[in-house]
């Protein structure tokens, strides 16, 4: 191994390897964090050199030290996979075989895992070395050496790429650093162009990035060259996301005629159509997906292309078409491949809940087990806390303890609590959401909590600090306002133009409240300098609609309505009571009326 700065990551390399392999070597080019003693706790012998800008360099002087009959290979953001490690010992064991071809699966968190075929298992003999400043490969002496090389089901996991490890350690700029050199030096072939046109597509520098694979291809247009399939489909992807829709098209069908097998170029193709909304040829080609499967293991490829990815993205059109029951079957079908894919079950649960009830979406949570996982857990809780289930959102974290609660999941519990009525246990626990992106939602729990304890003087600073975060929330003036009114101050009502919406969440929070004397406030004292009677009207009978009292709703909606004051929420309001009460002539009237004017 060569090292440098990978105290995050280097014992979980390390822990992978534990029992498989009879010594560890270390060769650091610099370290200045616990990297060193973390090598040394699992007993690796320890080298030091400068670094020289070259990793084949440093590879090799790794490779000198080593004493063992076969080498293993990993960088320190690799792992190796646990099912693989069985299979490793009996590949070794092998007389002939001189070296292995394994997989490499790139474990990117933005653009899914993708697998390659790398040589990192091989005997340890002088003629073995790497070659290439960056992105250092070992195979070709092997061959010219007349090695016997072989292919296993031997699996690395990479995470390199992965935004935290990027940002941690500028692996991006380094690796530009190094290939523009190359350049730079004149010593660039058509790898170097291809290499560097990969990091500017992470950078989503696309119109770099084409520039670079269209000189990589110019300069070696061999189709049977090792990877050229993989940069015609980087090229074609990079072409879609700059809007290049009929080069991309070209490239796509120039790389299809050459590699009929390679699943990936038909994902792309679907990813093409999807973009320009053509839907059905885009559904031929993510079938083709699934016809063909994985591609043959020489492909570079992302995994799942010839299964979860292709139904994932038949689950996109299908909601995109308004078809959510099959939008649900193709998701599920996915994650029945993928069983980690949280994008899949987040997707399900809020088509289910759309489609089948709050419910419904519910016990398929439970069923399946998902909140087992505290990460997913908590994505879940979000999804149903946007939809006002706020009792389902707090179970779903229940199995969480409190002090594993992310910030995200802590705003999720505050911000039901606060719209069940619960001030007191909201403003408990706002206080981790102070000086964070959740502040106004800490705030407001305060506040209201004070207005419940009749602590209107504390309630009115909070609610000038929420008016100074936040002038433009009308709401929050008009809680302003009220905490003036009962701290007996003179108001001033300015002429303002009024957001009816947020207003109605601050009514709903003082109703909640309890107190008959501060609702009778908000009413005639504040709301009636603002709003004409059929507005609060309005207000008021949404607010008790949202607080489940629809015969109160019913009669201050219908009212409202008569009054000439109503919009498309209050209208799908009235549809949803008629339709309770088995009118669904009126409901049907109410939900037209409300799709009309939206």
């Amino acid at each position: 191994m060569i090292v440098r700065n990978e105290e995050d990551c280097l014992a979980r390399c390390l822990k992978s390897v534990e029992g498989v392999v009879d010594e560890i070597i270390i060769v650091d080019t610099g370290s200045t964090d616990r990297t060193m003693e973390i090598a040394h706790q699992f007993g690796a012998r320890l080298y030091q050199m400068p670094w020289a800008g070259d990793f084949a360099e440093a590879r090799n002087a790794s490779l000198s030290k080593a004493r063992g009959e076969w080498i293993l290979v990993l960088d320190a953001d690799e792992e190796l996979d646990p099912s693989s490690r069985e299979l490793l010992l009996v590949t070794i064991s092998e007389p002939d075989l001189d070296g292995v071809i394994s997989t490499l699966t790139d474990c990117n968190s933005n653009s899914g895992m993708t697998t390659a075929q790398v040589c990192r298992l091989f005997r340890n003999r002088p003629g073995y070395r790497f070659e290439g400043m960056i992105h250092e490969q070992i195979l070709k002496n092997i061959f010219i050496k007349d090695g016997k090389v072989d292919r296993k089901e031997i699996n690395i996991f990479h995470y390199g790429y992965q935004k935290q490890h990027v940002k941690n350690k500028f692996k991006r700029a380094r690796n530009i650093s190094l290939l523009e050199g190359i350049i730079a030096d004149g010593k660039a072939d058509h790898l170097t162009y291809y290499h560097l046109g990969r990091e500017y597509q992470r950078l989503e520098d696309f119109q770099r990035a084409i520039a670079l694979y269209q000189r990589s291809f110019k300069i070696c247009p061999a189709l049977e060259n090792t990877n050229t399939h993989d940069l015609l489909r980087r090229l074609a992807d990079c072409l879609i996301d700059n809007n290049q829709t009929d080069e991309a098209f070209k490239v796509i069908k120039l790389a299809q005629e050459a590699y009929p097998d390679f699943t990936d170029l038909f994902l792309v193709e679907a990813k093409l159509h999807h973009k320009q909304k053509a839907w059905e040829q885009a559904k031929e080609c993510l079938h083709r997906c699934l016809e063909l499967g994985a591609p043959p293991f020489q492909y570079i490829s992302l995994e799942g292309v010839g299964s979860h990815l292709a139904l994932k993205l038949l689950g996109d059109i299908a909601n995109a078409e308004r078809k959510y029951k099959e939008a649900i079957e193709f998701y599920q079908q996915a994650l029945s491949s993928s069983p980690s894919q949280k994008r899949l079950v987040t997707r399900i649960v809020e088509l289910k809940i759309i489609i089948e009830g709050l419910n419904v979406a519910f016990d398929f949570v439970e069923k399946n087990r998902f909140l087992d996982n505290k990460d997913l857990a908590q994505v879940i809780a979000g999804i149903f806390a946007k939809h006002k289930a706020f009792d389902f959102a707090l179970k779903s974290l229940e199995g969480i303890a409190a002090d594993k609660l992310s910030l995200d999941s802590i705003q999720i519990v505050v911000y039901c609590y606060v719209h069940c009525g619960n001030f007191s246990l909201a403003a408990e626990l706002s206080c981790h959401l102070l000086d964070t992106k959740f502040e106004e939602l800490a705030l407001t729990a305060q506040c209201l909590a004070s207005i419940q304890k009749n602590m209107f003087s504390k309630a009115q600073d909070l609610a000038r600090r929420l008016l100074e975060i936040n002038p433009s929330n009308d709401g929050f003036w008009v809680l302003n306002k009220l905490m003036s009114v009962l701290n007996e101050e003179e108001v001033i009502f300015e002429n303002r133009v009024i957001n009816q919406g947020q207003v109605q969440d601050i009514v709903e929070f003082i109703i909640r409240i309890g107190s008959l004397e501060v609702s009778h406030v908000l009413v005639l004292n504040v709301l009636n300098k603002m709003l004409s009677s059929a507005e609060i009207t309005l207000v008021l009978g949404k607010v008790w609609f949202n607080l489940g009292e629809f015969k109160e709703a019913a009669e201050l909606l219908i009212q409202s309505y008569n009054d000439g004051a109503y919009d498309s929420q209050s209208l799908k309001m009235l549809g949803n009571i008629a339709e309770k009460e088995g009118f669904k002539e009126e409901a049907y009237m109410f939900y037209k009326e409300g799709l009309s004017i939206c």
